[in-house]
């Protein structure tokens, strides 16, 4: 009896240890992911982001936006600025737009862009990760 009574304390000690925010996130639903995202991070910095330059320009991210829609489509904007350092060329702006269709399993959103490929968009609370050429781009909703 007396070994019972010290697995019944041990087990509410270990419960009470685990706060709520312990436990694991829920799974998205296919309801939650819907929505406009905007990009707030780059590889952890923030906007406008420099990716890439030599010692005449700079290419810079200076916004993005994820849109999900309920009928499992997507898109994607990404704009551009590039910069001259000297000279005549006045910055230039630049925004690419892809568009496809996407399944959600798990915590991830798969997304098949048509005429490019498959990538994969990690889902955490109200946050979008994806991999973009080697950059970590981060979302929120």
């Amino acid at each position: 009896m007396r070994g019972v009574q010290i697995l019944v304390a041990m087990t509410l000690l270990a419960a009470s240890a685990c706060s709520p925010s312990d436990a694991p996130a829920p799974l998205p639903t296919e309801e939650s992911i819907v929505g406009h995202y905007q990009l707030t991070l780059v590889n952890g910095g923030h906007l406008p982001f420099p990716v890439a330059g030599d010692t005449t320009r700079i290419l810079a991210i200076t916004d993005g936006q994820l849109v999900i829609n309920a009928d499992h489509t997507f898109l994607d904007v990404l704009s551009t600025r590039l910069t001259y350092f000297s000279g005549t060329p006045v910055p230039s702006t630049h925004s690419d737009t892809a568009i496809g269709t996407l399944v959600l399993v798990g915590s991830l959103i798969i997304r098949t862009h048509p005429g490019i490929g498959i990538d994969t968009v990690a889902v955490t609370g109200n946050l979008m990760h994806a991999n973009n050429g080697g950059l970590l781009m981060t979302y929120e909703k």
